[in-house]
């Protein structure tokens, strides 16, 4: 593999049905997936476009960058892809409205998880640092 060549960190396929003389033909295309989770959300989305991401788009026709975040902005989700503008600044929006077929009733359960997943981690960090830990 070239050096130059972005490696996202999932790869899934999608089939999409096209129809011809004799019904439909399944078609796959592959859609690259980007995740960042990040604590406050609003620190990806005032920057730039890292140039990193930027190639990957290139090579990528289907490229998508998945924020996740346990402390969403009010009214929003826990996961979001993120798109940068023309003026190469990021934009949001609740990964339900992506076109990637996923659903508000799986959004909520893995946002709910998500959000105890975390708790249990903050939990367990403050415990360490009640008894002298690291």
């Amino acid at each position: 593999m070239a050096t130059d060549t972005y490696l996202p960190d999932l790869l899934a396929w999608r089939q999409e049905n096209t129809g011809g003389e004799q019904g439909d033909t399944p078609l796959y295309r592959f859609v690259a997936v980007e995740v960042k989770y990040r604590w406050k959300p609003n620190d990806l989305l005032r920057r730039l476009v890292p140039l990193e991401l930027a190639d990957a788009h290139r090579q990528w026709p289907d490229f998508h960058v998945v924020l996740v975040t346990d402390h969403p902005p009010e009214g929003r989700s826990c996961f979001q892809v993120v798109r940068w503008n023309n003026a190469g600044v990021a934009e949001s929006e609740d990964l339900v409205n992506a076109g990637l077929d996923i659903y508000q009733g799986t959004i909520d359960i893995f946002s709910a998880l998500l959000k105890e997943v975390f708790r249990v981690l903050s939990d367990a960090t403050a415990g360490d640092n009640l008894r002298g830990g690291n």
